[in-house]
């Protein structure tokens, strides 16, 4: 049976993967804002703050697999993230010419 660990890093994995193939769905264009693949990821079903969601699109700009201008309110929490988009290693992970273990597209 799997531990409470492995289930988090499995459901991970598989958030990493959907907001990979929802930004490819839009491709060449950009989602405009954070708040917009928020939306997006709540009518797909997943069940995300903005905190987490927030926290997924950094892990996956320092993996390389998207890219997106970050400016910072001082008066807000999060800092205000436009334009999303897929990073070419994103595009290899979606096209399956490299694989990610830490990527899941299922």
């Amino acid at each position: 049976m799997p531990t409470p660990t492995e289930l988090r890093a499995t459901l991970t994995r598989r958030r990493r993967g959907k907001v990979l193939r929802l930004l490819s769905i839009v491709a060449p264009m950009a989602v405009a804002d954070a708040d917009d693949l928020y939306r997006l990821l709540q009518d797909t079903c997943e069940s995300l703050t903005i905190y987490e969601v927030h926290e997924l699109l950094r892990d996956l700009k320092q993996r390389g697999c998207i890219t997106y201008e970050a400016k910072r309110d001082p008066r807000q929490d999060l800092p205000t993230l436009r334009w999303l988009r897929l990073a070419p290693h994103g595009r290899d992970v979606i096209e399956h010419t490299v694989e990610d273990p830490a990527i899941d597209l299922i």
